[in-house]
């Protein structure tokens, strides 16, 4: 009698395990990019500039990180406007073929850290690349799941030449490794942190933005592994670095565009990328931006930021 109430017992909870099991959400899903060859994966779910930090501790230098960036320095949009030359502000994105034919390029510096020795999928169209971000070239390769960047890329008579040349592999989280360079000095790729017109008009962003500031400190944290100073001061905030936009910071009379930005800084906030331009959010080059009043995040300032802690910081 006991062993059957035993075995019942047991057959019970197997099926409220199984009840749970059912019923449990579905792992989240990596960012999901379409594209005309097909829909890509940008980087698994588990990927850190995927993961939300909304919730994350207040790091306890984190007064001390903003008054060094500038507590009245404005957030500037790095997309949205026009440069010198009259290109769209931003990062370009070029989406290739499966098959797309791969050329040598010519590294002008000698830096293994930030160069792959390979051949690049690079389409003709980069040849008319300008603009703003070191004329930086972003070529998302959806069918054999790969991304390839490329640093002050320009084509002459003698072929490709560029300073940097570096490609991920989006189905892994994988980190580059410790003092290798990424598509910026924090080691990471620049497509991951972007704000991308796909997305916006999407009606989501989730993931964290890359963002530039003037000065670092020579250290990095996790997810980056790279660093671009030689300033010890430990109040500089080091590269990757992650700031959240503070909870009570007032959108509620912001446009969509605008106000989506904002309160995905809220969730995942911005990781400090490379050094440059103050405050500089990176975005995707498009003439799409023209008149979506991307100048209102001007109205945020580094003081209505709090750091983050995501982790120690690493020296080399």
């Amino acid at each position: 009698m006991k062993l059957s109430v035993i075995i019942c017992g047991l057959l019970f909870t197997g099926m409220l395990l199984a009840a749970d099991a059912q019923q449990a959400p579905a792992p989240a899903q990596g960012r999901l990019v379409k594209t005309p060859y097909g829909d890509v994966t940008l980087f698994p779910s588990d990927y850190p500039l995927n993961q939300p930090i909304a919730d994350a501790q207040v790091h306890e230098n984190s007064d001390a990180f903003i008054r060094s960036i500038g507590e009245a320095r404005i957030l500037r949009p790095g997309f949205g406007h026009r440069d010198e030359d009259g290109s769209p502000m931003g990062f370009r994105i070029f989406t290739i073929p499966g098959d797309q034919k791969k050329v040598k390029v010519n590294f002008e510096l000698n830096e293994p850290a930030s160069q792959d020795m390979i051949d690049y999928p690079i389409p003709d169209e980069a040849a008319a690349l300008k603009g703003s971000f070191g004329n930086r070239c972003v070529i998302l390769d959806p069918a054999n799941k790969k991304l390839y960047e490329l640093g002050w890329l320009r084509k002459e008579q003698a072929g490709w030449k560029t300073f940097s040349g570096l490609c991920f592999d989006l189905t892994s989280a994988k980190l580059r490794q410790v003092g290798k360079k990424g598509g910026c000095s924090s080691g990471l790729p620049c497509l991951a942190g972007l704000v991308t017109v796909q997305e916006v008009q999407a009606g989501k962003i989730e993931h964290a933005m890359l963002v530039s500031v003037k000065k670092t400190q020579k250290g990095w944290i996790s997810p980056a592994c790279g660093f671009a100073s030689v300033d010890a001061n430990q109040d500089l905030p080091p590269m990757g670095l992650r700031l959240r936009l503070r909870k009570d910071f007032d959108t509620s009379n912001w446009l969509s565009t605008p106000k989506m930005i904002a309160e995905a800084l809220k969730t995942y906030g911005m990781l400090i990328a490379d050094n440059g331009t103050e405050m500089e959010l990176w975005g995707e080059a498009s003439p799409w931006w023209e008149g979506k009043e991307v100048d209102k995040l001007r109205n945020i300032k580094a003081a209505d930021f709090e750091v983050v802690d995501t982790g120690p910081i690493e020296n080399p």
